[in-house]
């Protein structure tokens, strides 16, 4: 069951990066961009930035989730 868990949460994430980067050419010259709001404000990103963040953020935050979830399990099954 793990395995098969493990295949399927890597092939989500393969096709939503896959998504991302065909649809990246879409974007217009500067991208409206809030990922930096907390730091700055709502700024101007160049396709390239925006490109990077969001795969960053679609590839990364489900293995962070997973891995903690996982953790979290192990945890509750030892104590």
């Amino acid at each position: 069951m793990r395995r098969s868990a493990l295949l399927l949460l890597v092939a989500l994430i393969a096709v939503s990066a896959a998504f991302i980067a065909v649809t990246a050419g879409q974007l217009p010259g500067l991208v409206a961009s809030a990922l930096r709001q907390w730091l700055r404000g709502q700024r101007l990103a160049d396709p390239g930035q925006y490109l990077f963040w969001m795969l960053a953020l679609a590839i990364l935050s489900p293995l962070v989730i997973a891995l903690a979830s996982s953790l979290w399990s192990r945890a509750l099954r030892r104590g």
